[in-house]
């Protein structure tokens, strides 16, 4: 199992330079979650999940729980 994000890409040609590769563990059950909702709202799973992200970091919203 992997300890941490995948490092950016070194060529500065690659189609994915300047991009980092995180990766996040869910449980199966999470993971269905995520499918059903990606899939009613048509994007596909790492669209999803960018915007989901962005959106709470966007609005300030905490998730540690109190």
């Amino acid at each position: 199992m992997r300890k941490k994000a995948m490092p950016r890409k070194k060529s500065k040609n690659s189609r994915y330079a300047g991009f980092v590769r995180p990766y996040i563990l869910l449980t199966d059950d999470e993971n269905w979650l995520v499918e059903q909702e990606r899939t009613r709202q048509k994007f596909d799973k790492g669209e999803y999940l960018r915007r989901a992200v962005l959106y709470i970091a966007k609005n300030k919203i905490d998730l540690s729980e109190k």
